[in-house]
């Protein structure tokens, strides 16, 4: 997450899918080392219908435009973005389902994987997909097998299950960038060594249905 901000004019909803919305959210409190930008994507608090806390989530969508500055509704200043939102399973594009003061937090879509670089060697790779940038080498050499996920449920099990997936296993196999000298064999040869650690999905309800 790059930034955390409040709305000060929450969306005009009603309209069809597939279009547009403005909102405008308060320059302080924001929380971030810079200010929206139109490679950024953003997720929205859906309240829905205030009256269970059952159908809360966060709604997706993509940064269109951003005028800066862009006054509150009570004067204040503020940033407006024009989004496209997604309407994901459970939501529904009704006035009022986003509310003044809902949170909003702004991110870049990252991708790592493995891959092998030109020198025939492999790394761990990061990708910006918001902003259309490149590979780059973020860690390496490591094994030809040096990434490894293991996806577990709430009760600890492996699952192969998306929406059962509580928390990640990510294994790292770091390789010597060259054969060294073995100290119990002749010879020389590539050297491994293996880093874990388990990691628990953000926002990932653990305690079953809200009510």
């Amino acid at each position: 997450m790059r930034q955390l901000s409040f709305l000060c004019t929450p969306p005009v909803l009603g309209g069809g899918l597939g279009t547009t919305v403005s909102m405008t959210v308060r320059q302080t409190p924001f929380y971030g080392a810079r200010v929206f930008d139109n490679s950024d994507s953003v997720l929205v608090f859906y309240e829905g219908n205030p009256g269970t806390r059952s159908d809360d989530t966060w709604i997706p969508a993509q940064l269109r435009n951003v005028t800066n500055p862009s006054p509150c509704a009570d004067g204040t200043p503020g940033y407006q973005l024009t989004v496209m939102p997604t309407w994901v399973g459970g939501t529904f594009n009704v006035a009022g389902a986003i509310t003044n003061g809902s949170p909003l937090r702004g991110y870049h879509s990252i991708t790592y994987q493995l891959y092998q670089a030109s020198d025939g060697k492999w790394y761990l790779g990061q990708q910006d997909n918001s902003a259309g940038g490149s590979l780059q080498p973020l860690i390496g050499p490591v094994a030809s097998n040096g990434l490894q996920f293991t996806y577990y449920d709430a009760a600890g099990a492996i699952t192969a299950v998306p929406t059962q997936v509580a928390s990640i296993g990510i294994t790292l196999i770091g390789q010597t960038a060259s054969p060294i000298r073995q100290a119990n064999a002749a010879g020389v040869a590539y050297k491994t060594d293996t880093v874990t650690t388990r990691v628990a999905v953000r926002n990932n309800p653990r305690c079953g249905p809200c009510k």
